[in-house]
């Protein structure tokens, strides 16, 4: 499941009901999940009454009254196809840690318990696992958008209690609550247990665990200073936080332990990865990312995942002050210097880079985001075109194990200098990588390709929250 607009740095429930949508397909349906406006009420309120006895459904006055006083807990859930509505759920806020008739009554917006009063699917769409979305929706939503609800609670009979505890509740007991003629069972979520949030680490540019470069992926966004904090606390090169949008793109940022960054290659690959793997995204679709570098698409080919980035071409330039000092080097060490809007990139001879060593603290006193150093492979290398190690310490990473970004300057590079547009290049960290890269001069692009695999996936806690 995806959420937009998730912020678990803000303590607050002021959240107006169109900030959020979930979308999903199933049964080869696409559907979104986003809270009712008052001209779909009557539309829910044909579905209750179709759904429940005259004695247990809500009238469209109860209706209305809960969409108008706590609409952001009344959700829809609607095809995108025709846009009818395939079910809702709604509740009301209590400060009550129990269910009563009271409770269920009335709203009060800084209730620490919200009542869950209507789920209802249309009978097409039963026991298909649309109500289980639903739900688990609803659930997301609360733990993630209204930092206020401690549990959610709602009343169930008998023969649904199994439905409930597979979406996350457990049981409470019977219910005072007298609804109809049969008894009830209060069962509850406690929310701040709902708020460990999904993560996967992915080594990008990979065949292999330990290998390539590792990143951290979370499904969704939050404020700068909570998604900075996240990162520096998972102290890898980049973290990625991938957040859908209205339109079906992905919303994609990356942060290094110190800050963000405009453009990074291999949690890109990650996040794409990662988005497949969770099946968040269908395996044959292409993933269209929004970031700081414009829009960036990921796709399947050949059993490698192709990433398709803007071309970052390096202008010749001079050594600036310290830069051949930071490695102890010659000046017939240096073929080249160049620079693009991000990185310095420097050819090397192949003994200088075999023999490479860094003055990382000197580094970092360089104005620039990194620096690439680059050699071509030796003549008998079958498998590469060329070898490269990349730098960067003001961005609290000395060495980047494998680095998909440099790969859009080092690739329009090696095309002009080896008279070729497809390339295999290998970065010879202590993890090492291979990056397929072709340069397309007529759009200005750079094709990445490379592997992933996943590590390991947990969850990650707010305990303050």
């Amino acid at each position: 499941m995806e959420l937009s607009n998730f912020d678990p740095g803000t303590e607050t429930s002021d959240v107006k009901a169109n900030l959020y949508f979930h979308r999903f397909e199933l049964q080869n349906n696409k559907l979104v999940v986003r809270p009712v406006s008052a001209e779909e009420v009557n539309e829910a309120y044909q579905l209750e009454v179709a759904s429940y006895p005259l004695d247990e459904a809500a009238t469209l006055e109860k209706l209305t009254f809960r969409q108008q006083v706590a609409g952001d807990f009344f959700l829809g859930m609607f095809s995108e196809m025709n846009g009818k509505m395939v079910g809702f759920v709604c509740g009301t806020c209590s400060l009550k840690s129990t269910l009563t008739e009271q409770a269920m009554s009335t709203h009060d917006p800084a209730g620490t318990s919200l009542c869950i009063h209507s789920i209802v699917v249309q009978d097409d769409f039963r026991r298909q696992g649309y109500a289980t979305v639903l739900l688990k929706t609803c659930i997301d939503v609360v733990s993630t958008q209204f930092h206020n609800i401690q549990r959610i609670l709602l009343i169930a009979k008998g023969y649904l209690l199994r439905f409930y505890v597979k979406c996350g509740f457990t049981l409470v007991g019977l219910s005072e609550v007298v609804h109809g003629e049969d008894p009830w069972f209060e069962m509850k979520v406690e929310t701040k247990e709902a708020r460990a949030l999904p993560f996967m680490q992915v080594s990008a540019f990979a065949q292999k665990p330990f290998k390539g470069n590792p990143a951290a992926v979370f499904f969704q966004h939050g404020s700068e200073e909570w998604m900075q904090q996240v990162a520096a606390e998972m102290n890898l090169s980049e973290t990625a936080f991938v957040q859908q949008l209205q339109d079906g793109a992905w919303h994609l940022r990356w942060f290094t332990p110190v800050a963000e960054v405009e453009l990074c290659g291999h949690a890109t690959l990650a996040a794409a990865h990662a988005l497949w793997e969770t099946e968040r995204v269908l395996s044959a679709e292409a993933i269209k990312f929004s970031t700081l570098s414009g829009e960036l698409t990921a796709r399947k080919v050949c059993g490698w995942i192709q990433l398709d980035f803007p071309m970052e071409v390096a202008e010749p330039c001079g050594m600036p002050d310290g830069l051949k000092e930071s490695f102890l080097l010659s000046e017939t060490d240096v073929l080249y210097c160049g620079k693009n809007r991000m990185d310095f990139i420097m050819e090397l001879s192949p003994e200088a880079f075999k023999t490479l060593t860094v003055d990382f603290e000197q580094l970092a006193k360089i104005q620039t985001r990194g620096v690439i150093v680059t050699c071509k492979s030796d003549q008998d290398c079958v498998n590469w075109d060329f070898e490269s190690r990349c730098f960067y310490p003001r961005f609290g990473i000395n060495e980047d194990p494998v680095t998909g970004s440099a790969h859009c300057c080092l690739g329009p590079y090696w095309s002009n200098k080896l008279g070729k547009a497809e390339l295999t290049g290998v970065q010879k960290s202590s993890r090492e990588g291979t990056v397929r890269v072709e340069t397309n001069k007529d759009t200005n692009r750079t094709l990445i390709q490379g592997h992933a695999i996943t590590c390991f996936s947990g969850s990650f806690f707010h305990r303050n929250i």
